[in-house]
């Protein structure tokens, strides 16, 4: 009986230690802002790349003395965005940021706002054609997965998509073309493979780089 007292006591101490030691994150004016050492560009939802929603998602980011996000939040607003706000989610529990410091230069946990912000490209440039010639070279492919509900039902078809590549060859954006017939078993596939793709910068004819949007068509044919 001693014994259970003495574990239940020490059990007691600990979760009070615990909580005395617990510091609470000190939450930071609306306006400022934390020096980022780790970034995830959201994915776009298709839904709402296919209905051509854009908006702001306003989050309360709880950050760890390390800089690691350990809470996110969705902050009331007047025009919400419920097709856009879980990928906003998703992607700031991924970021890190470097420590904040107090007065006494010692990092502690911090509460503030940050704004993900969703645009798709502009529809003038990203319906205009791209020749052949100016697509750069893919440097990175990946071959999608053949989705097994449309292998047993013999489905096969070709999705079109328009990407978006950032200076550095990245896919940063990829949405279902209006054009693509469309293909729910195959489409969401088709996505997953492009996302990873690379391909050489875009250059414009004085040599600098720039984003490029154009279109890329993915064959799912069963054998």
């Amino acid at each position: 009986m001693k014994l259970f007292n003495l574990i239940a006591l020490v059990i007691v101490v600990l979760m009070i230690t615990t909580n005395v030691n617990a510091v609470e994150p000190k939450k930071l004016d609306s306006k400022a802002s934390m020096k980022k050492s780790k970034d995830v560009v959201p994915e776009y939802p298709v839904e709402a790349a296919k209905n051509g929603i854009e908006g702001l998602v306003t989050l309360e980011a709880t950050i760890s003395e390390n800089g690691d996000v350990t809470g996110v939040k969705i902050v009331p607003s007047s025009t919400p965005q419920p097709l856009l706000e879980k990928s906003a989610v998703n992607a700031v529990k991924q970021w890190k940021y470097e420590p904040f410091r107090n007065n006494a230069g010692k990092a502690i946990p911090v509460i503030f706002t940050v704004n993900v912000n969703y645009k798709l490209t502009d529809k003038k440039q990203a319906d205009s054609p791209v020749p052949a010639e100016k697509i750069p070279y893919k440097i990175k492919n990946v071959a999608p997965v053949y989705p097994e509900d449309a292998r047993k039902q013999q489905v096969q078809g070709a999705i079109i998509l328009k990407i978006t590549i950032n200076e550095n060859g990245d896919v940063t954006e990829c949405i279902i073309d209006p054009e693509s017939k469309p293909q729910p078993l195959l489409e969401q596939a088709a996505i997953d493979a492009v996302k990873q793709w690379k391909y050489q910068s875009y250059k414009r004819e004085d040599g600098s780089t720039a984003p490029l949007t154009f279109k890329v068509t993915v064959n799912f044919a069963l054998r």
